[in-house]
């Protein structure tokens, strides 16, 4: 599981639409769509209600959203560890 792609996820939440979590990452909101939908597919289940425009967490990312928080997290203090 990339990491990036749990990053990706915790944007599209903040924000709240993939074209935002996009903007924010500098990526097209296809390739944040794409990164959510393996995402989706390696957990086998669906972790973002689509309304339109609108996106929001579903029960399941809601279940394992601080675990997913915490990982990226701590991937981030390895990098500050070997500076």
């Amino acid at each position: 599981m990339d990491t990036r792609f749990l990053q990706s996820l915790i944007c599209v939440i903040e924000t709240g639409s993939i074209a935002g979590a996009a903007r924010v990452q500098n990526l097209t909101a296809a390739a944040v769509s794409q990164r959510i939908k393996a995402l989706e597919n390696t957990l086998g289940c669906t972790l973002l209600l689509r309304s339109g425009h609108k996106v929001s967490p579903s029960d399941a990312c809601l279940r394992i959203l601080p675990r997913l928080k915490h990982i990226t997290a701590q991937v981030t203090l390895i990098s500050g560890d070997l500076d």
